[in-house]
């Protein structure tokens, strides 16, 4: 285990180099440069566009400003924005935390509505159960979330009032948990909704075939009880397909839902990402898609490590 722990860690490593590499040379591709959205609104001279590219490194060549942000990196600095002027660290820490409320928050729903439901529809397939279970899955995979998230404030906000259409928090209110709250139950739901079917499935799926293993008929044929057996023996194996599907979620926990942040205007990470392409912010794009990677390949490394701990017959030699 301590071998392949570090070879993937090495692996992680290189890759993560490959994707900084990919990402900042491609801004650099970009059409246009990352002066434009400053200069389009400024009556600057010459001598000053001069100036700021040379303060901002934009008038080096390309490898030369890849390995100095590499430097700045290695001390815990992103950059500065060419927007704001401010840290990219610093604006990806203040919005960090609300990208994850609200994503961990609708992943705990969903896991916690579809994996019950999941185990349901395995034990009794084909029924009028899971039937009405695949329709929904089937229905809340195929809706896009904007359409969701659209047709929410329709409802709760315009015609009947009952939430606020979005940010985080009323500005005429204090920042309570009530009003948070409030404020968290549409995007949450959305994107809750949005996970619910696949989770759903795939739970149903891993169950239909760990239970017509051999080791299950055995089970239930020594007498013990069908809760110990769905619950105990049959569940540990089965999660081993949720375990996978939660580590291909980690994008979209740290990224956000960035189509469902700008539909209620939820200050968070992803909505942030929106902005930057659009301004040409490309220390901040490059920044997010940093923290975006790294935390996909550690929760890979995690991912691995725990089907070691859920089936015992992984060996990782």
């Amino acid at each position: 285990m301590a071998k392949y722990i570090v070879r993937r860690i090495v692996l992680s490593i290189l890759t993560f180099f490959c994707i900084t590499i990919i990402v900042f040379f491609i801004s650099y591709l970009a059409p246009g440069s990352s002066l434009d959205y400053i200069l389009a609104n400024s009556n600057m001279s010459p001598e000053e566009i001069e100036l700021r590219a040379s303060q901002l490194g934009l008038n080096q060549p390309v490898y030369k400003q890849y390995l100095t942000w590499l430097k700045e990196f290695f001390k815990g600095n992103l950059g500065i924005s060419l927007r704001e002027y401010r840290s990219v660290t610093e604006m990806i820490g203040e919005r960090f935390g609300n990208t994850l409320l609200l994503t961990f928050s609708s992943l705990l729903i969903a896991y916690f509505i579809a994996i019950p439901i999941g185990i349901h529809s395995s034990r009794k397939p084909y029924s009028i159960g899971d039937f009405f279970s695949a329709t929904a899955a089937l229905v809340s995979m195929a809706l896009p979330g904007f359409f969701i998230g659209m047709f929410m404030i329709w409802i709760f906000s315009a015609k009947l009032g009952w939430l606020p259409m979005g940010g985080m928090y009323s500005s005429s209110a204090e920042h309570s948990i009530i009003d948070l709250l409030k404020h968290m139950a549409m995007p949450v739901t959305c994107l809750a909704l949005q996970q619910l079917g696949n989770v759903m499935r795939q739970m149903r799926s891993s169950m239909l075939e760990v239970l017509s293993e051999d080791y299950v008929r055995t089970a239930r044929a020594t007498g013990l009880s069908e809760i110990k057996t769905v619950y105990i023996h049959a569940l540990r194996n089965a999660m081993g397909t949720i375990v996978t599907l939660f580590g291909t979620s980690l994008p979209f926990l740290v990224g956000g839902a960035v189509v469902t942040e700008q539909v209620f205007s939820w200050p968070g990470i992803g909505s942030l990402m929106v902005t930057s392409i659009t301004t040409r912010d490309y220390p901040v794009i490059i920044g997010i898609t940093v923290v975006v990677a790294t935390t996909v390949l550690l929760g890979n490394l995690l991912v691995d490590i725990t089907y070691g701990i859920l089936d015992p017959k992984v060996k990782y030699d």
